[in-house]
């Protein structure tokens, strides 16, 4: 795991007012695998958060 990320990929560099996110210099950005697992996880978590709350599935 990267120190400056945190195994994240991003890194966040703020300027006076402003924030800048940034992929990580070290790691770089998250492979094309390691995104749609995350999208995969996210997409059954949101499933099984509106199956408990009894809401129907949308198109």
């Amino acid at each position: 795991m990267c120190d400056r990320c945190n195994g994240t990929h991003v890194v966040h560099n703020t300027a006076g007012s402003m924030a800048f996110i940034n992929t990580c210099p070290e790691c770089g950005p998250k492979s094309v695998e390691q995104l749609e697992a995350e999208s995969r996880e996210n997409k059954r978590r949101l499933q099984e958060a509106r199956r408990l709350l009894g809401m129907e599935e949308t198109a």
